[in-house]
């Protein structure tokens, strides 16, 4: 894992407020990170739908300490809502896709094991 995939200063002082509650945290994202990369994958070639998708990852990832998935998910919302041109999507979608797997196993092997 890289060090800008996580601030695990921030996750630590998540865990210690949800105490017992922060694991099902961390399930929660990890399950839904597969719905939420769909739902982008799915968006691709409708703008509008794609800003709403990148938006709503950009927020779980934030809330979870994501920060470079937050970040990547951020540029593709702009794109969506800005550009709204296809060049450069593509590899968009395959940098959050690649940061999603990156970030779920480290909170996985982190958090979970």
């Amino acid at each position: 894992m890289s060090n800008d995939s996580l601030d695990l200063r921030a996750l630590t002082e998540l865990q210690n407020i949800m105490e017992e509650d922060f694991i099902l945290l961390i399930e929660t994202f990890i399950s839904d990170a597969d719905d939420r990369m769909n739902d982008i994958l799915e968006a691709v070639g409708d703008w509008q739908r794609l800003r709403r998708a990148a938006h709503a990852f950009k927020g779980s990832s934030s809330n979870i300490g994501a920060i470079k998935l937050a970040n990547l998910c951020k540029a593709l919302e702009h794109h969506a809502m800005e550009v709204q041109e296809d060049a450069g999507v593509a590899e968009q979608v395959a940098q959050i896709k690649e940061e999603k797997g990156i970030v779920a196993e480290a909170l996985a092997t982190r958090f979970l094991n």
